[in-house]
């Protein structure tokens, strides 16, 4: 069946098309095939369709919408199919009924085509890209957040295939047609110089050196009044030769006039990532309009002629509104900055624990930047240094909020010209100021008119005309934005109260001392007023949430921290929510303001210790066990933890495929963190290791590797306190894994010593084993294959001492495999084979795929291409089975080394393409490896370094 969306959104053949249905349910087909491949979760989809606010109903209407849909293809044998995964659905469909796969087929070729010299081939091949194009993508869907990010995409890979059909018109000799195609494509995007460098080669080309010049004052104008910057080297170098060149004719060889091509142009920069990391705007915001005029003149030197680097700190008392203000300001200007606006919440006022130290926020950083986890810098210096290289040239800004000090800002801070960066503190930061010429914008409590403003945007102006009632309110306020804001949605979920009503209950209710830090800001009055008039439930699970150590948290895990069903929790966040109390910043995901946090924290001490370390018992075996659960998923030859079940209230989160599992560690991974440490500081050395233990496989194949051994530090510390030599030995190994990732291959050995001498002590022999399976994996690492051939014999006859025959056949296939980088491939055959039957008998399949992958490793090597290729396969179908989507991309990637080597270069490049989209879907960083031989020749892919499964073998 015929899926389309260049244009309006279709299924089915033009003359039989299916009726998809409402509108919303258009979104969330639209959404599915956007995602094909991979798992949308239901709070993505409830977002798409609803935004911030959705509906109660908002769930039951989603889950409606795909249920129906579901029925509308099922009739149809052809046609896309959605099945529940992983907390959400997923689609897949036939990618030659597509049209996206064959715009992107097609332009991939034009492209590739324009590479090796065949001009014609490559115009007529774009054009062929650029007919299947109706329209904009989706035009008739309502589009949220995710589907606007993804036509965006969508459109400028149009611009970029067009881009390509004039290049390889011009270099065919159609300078005319080139002229007019670059034309076309400006008033698209008016901004994109190399579009300008098209138009100016074009008409040189054509021999209208008038016209050329015209161009690149067109583009310096454009530029300069829109964004206040010069063209760039590009341009500028290009209208040099211009006018060394006149009309386009040099002297030829004879003296005579010969035509001169056209002058080179630069290889297009790769695509770069163009974050929007931007909160919500502030509903309603009001005054504050000198600090916006401020703001206002530090943009003009950020943006304007100058170009110089901005840093600005808004700092003020908690409450006064430092982050509405900064978040507010950077949606007026963002499209100022089109190369992406980037935020961060450095979380300084919060539990030490929890604050976000310069290496994660670094690595968030470049995260959001598009680097891959194969390409991140194991150092914190060295990401900084990643960092400001990415940003140098680019026009971004920043948003650090709630820095702690200027020390935590520093690494952070981008340096190069074009960006502007606001901080947010209540620290004066003086440092900044004196040392990185930091501007500063204090912000006090708003005047009684802001106040008001305030009110009555929130209120509206007809319920704010009782000004006596109104007077009082802001007074009792005293005019901090957060106090107001809580007043506001007291009186805005209660709108038949009149205000003189709510003032007076306010009125009695000043009765506790002003909350620190600032001894002149009244707001435990109003927040306790708030708090006092929602009933018990609600105000324990306020108290209860300040027992959470991350960020935010989500609806399984407050449900086991209150010891409640998912249902009830659901009713009560919604009721603090409701009274500004709580912020649910994202669907299903909640969190405090670092005030609210603190008021949550004192009402928490003033309640009974008991009921306090019950629901952080509950709330780490929340984690725990959905961990568990997930890292089980992404490793399954793992040995899993023996756990007790969990207690009747608390809740495990549903985790059933190895991308939702990846989904779950990654939206969950900075409270993880947070709750190791918070486990080792209330004295639970128990959950302490097991929860770091859980973490292993996630933040390996993530390369969050200080994660990894921060954690696993506090696992060490914890195992050494309940004096359980296993459990240290355990520690070591996986600290060690940690030591490997972060190139400190001293430590490394030292902890695996370390482990394998308590190993070795007790007479556990299968922890020996695994340590010598890792020590062949870092001397392959280090180029030491004999070495590692001689660690992975240790391990197999380890594993056959200790009669563990799954990891006697794993061991034969590291042995095999060990062999195979030695160019031994008739040893890899033997080992291998011997591992198949080994593995075959004790019914581990994920090992046997492993064996028949090694063996086609080696058939290839020996020549036997068929063979090689039918053992690739039978791996190939058993990843499949088992739903294990890495393994399967790799063992694609070798199988069209295979079709390769063969001959069968479409193949190859079918395998390949199909692994790449897999590593794509499930976001792995050796995407960009295998896109590397999509983008290459035979002849050099033949040259690449081998894809290594490591620890996979």
């Amino acid at each position: 069946m015929r899926v389309a969306v260049l244009g309006p959104l279709e299924l089915g053949e033009r003359d039989g098309r299916l009726a998809i249905g409402s509108p919303k349910q258009r979104t969330t087909l639209a959404l599915l095939i956007a995602r094909a491949g991979t798992v949308v979760s239901i709070e993505e989809l409830i977002a798409e369709l609803w935004g911030e606010r959705p509906p109660r109903s908002a769930l039951a209407n989603a889950r409606m919408y795909v249920a129906n849909l579901r029925r509308l293809l099922a009739g149809y044998d052809d046609a896309p199919q959605v099945r529940k995964a992983g907390g959400g659905y997923l689609l897949t469909l036939d990618d030659q009924a597509y049209d996206l796969r064959q715009f992107r087929d097609l332009a991939r070729g034009g492209r590739a085509l324009l590479d090796d010299g065949d001009a014609i081939a490559a115009g007529r091949q774009c054009r062929q890209a650029i007919d299947l194009w109706r329209g904009r993508p989706l035009a008739d869907v309502p589009t949220g957040e995710l589907l606007d990010a993804w036509v965006l995409g969508v459109e400028q890979e149009h611009q970029r295939a067009a881009h390509c059909q004039a290049e390889a018109l011009l270099r065919s000799g159609r300078a005319d047609q080139a002229v007019d195609l670059a034309r076309a494509l400006l008033l698209r995007d008016p901004l994109r110089e190399p579009t300008y460098e098209l138009l100016m080669r074009a008409h040189h080309a054509g021999g209208d050196v008038a016209a050329a010049l015209g161009v690149y004052d067109t583009a310096r104008r454009r530029l300069g009044s829109e964004l206040g910057i010069e063209p760039g080297p590009a341009l500028r170098e290009l209208r040099h030769v211009v006018l060394d060149r006149g009309d386009g004719r040099t002297a030829g060889p004879d003296g005579g006039a010969s035509a001169a091509g056209p002058p080179p142009v630069p290889e297009p920069a790769p695509d770069r990532a163009v974050p929007r990391q931007l909160p919500a705007d502030i509903p309603a915001f009001a005054g504050r309009a000198p600090h916006l005029d401020r703001l206002g003149a530090l943009l003009h030197r950020a943006t304007g002629a100058a170009r110089v680097p901005v840093t600005v700190v808004v700092t003020g008392p908690a409450g006064v509104g430092k982050t509405a203000l900064a978040v507010h300001w950077a949606h007026r200007v963002a499209d100022r900055f089109p190369d992406g606006q980037l935020y961060v919440d450095l979380r300084g006022f919060g539990p030490e624990r929890a604050r976000t130290g310069p290496a994660e926020a670094l690595r968030g950083l470049l995260d959001a930047l598009g680097v891959p986890p194969h390409r991140m810098p194991r150092t914190v210096q060295a990401q900084a240094g990643l960092y400001r290289s990415i940003l140098a040239g680019r026009r971004v800004l920043l948003v650090l909020d709630n820095a702690r000090d200027a020390d935590q800002v520093r690494p952070l801070l981008p340096g190069s010209a074009g960006a502007l960066t606001v901080v947010t503190s209540r620290d004066q930061m003086y440092g900044l100021v004196t040392k990185e010429a930091a501007e500063p914008l204090p912000l006090t409590l708003m005047s009684p008119t802001e106040a008001r403003e305030l009110l009555a945007g929130r209120l509206g102006a007809t319920r704010t005309r009782a000004a006596e009632a109104v007077d009082e309110i802001v007074a009792s306020c005293v005019g901090l934005p957060l106090a107001l804001a809580v007043v506001a949605a007291r009186a805005a979920i209660e709108p038949d109260v009149p205000l003189p009503r709510l003032a007076a209950d306010l009125r009695r209710t000043r009765r506790l001392d002003a909350l620190a830090p600032d001894s002149t800001v009244d707001v435990r009055t109003t927040l306790s007023w708030s708090h006092h008039l929602l009933h018990e439930p609600a105000t324990r699970l306020f108290s209860l949430l300040a027992a959470h150590p991350g960020p935010d948290v989500g609806l399984p895990a407050v449900a086991s921290l209150a010891g409640l069903p998912v249902a009830r929790a659901r009713q009560l966040l919604a009721d603090l929510v409701s009274v500004n109390l709580l912020a649910e910043h994202r669907p299903g995901r909640f969190r405090f303001h670092d005030l609210l946090r603190e008021y949550a924290a004192e009402r928490l001490d003033e309640g009974d210790p008991a009921d306090r370390a019950a629901a952080l018992r509950r709330l780490l075996d929340h984690y725990l066990h959905t961990a568990c659960q997930a890292e089980r998923l992404l490793n399954p030859v793992r040995k899993p933890l023996a756990l007790p079940p969990p207690s009747p209230d608390v809740t495990v989160e549903p985790v059933n495929s190895a991308e939702a599992a990846l989904a779950w560690f990654t939206r969950e991974r900075a409270g993880l963190v947070a709750m190791v440490a918070e486990a080792h500081r209330a004295g639970l050395p128990e959950r302490t290791w097991q929860l770091a233990w859980t973490f292993s496989t996630f933040f390996d194949t993530r390369a969050y590797w200080a994660d990894w051994q921060r954690t696993q530090q506090l696992a060490l510390s914890a195992a050494r306190t309940t004096g359980d030599p296993g459990r240290q030995a355990d520690a070591h190994r996986c600290l060690a894994r940690a030591c490997v990732r972060l190139d400190h291959p001293d430590e490394a050995y030292d902890h695996y010593e370390q482990a394998q001498g308590i190993y070795q002590e007790t007479g556990e022999l299968l922890g020996q084993a695994v340590v010598e399976l890792n020590l062949s994996l870092l001397a392959e690492q280090q180029d030491h294959p004999r070495r590692a051939l001689e660690h992975a014999r240790r391990a197999l006859d380890l594993f056959r001492r200790a009669g563990d025959r799954p990891g006697e056949g794993r061991a034969l296939n590291g042995v095999g495999w060990c062999h195979a980088r030695l160019g031994e491939h008739e040893h890899t055959l033997r080992h291998c084979t011997e591992a198949l039957a080994v593995l075959g008998a004790v019914g581990d399949r994920a090992g046997q795929a492993a064996a028949w992958d090694s063996i086609g490793y080696a058939r290839r090597h020996l020549g036997d291409h068929d063979e090689a290729i039918t053992c690739h396969q039978r791996s190939l179908a058993i990843y499949r089975e088992l739903g294990h989507r890495y393994w399967e991309a790799s063992v694609l990637t070798h199988l069209g080394e295979a079709y390769l080597d063969g001959g069968d270069e479409p193949a190859a490049r079918a395998a390949w393409r199909d692994a790449h989209d897999i590593l794509v879907a499930i976001g792995h960083g050796e995407a960009e490896q295998v896109r590397v031989r999509l983008d290459q020749p035979a002849s050099v892919v033949n040259s690449l370094p081998v894809t290594d499964r490591g620890e996979g073998r």
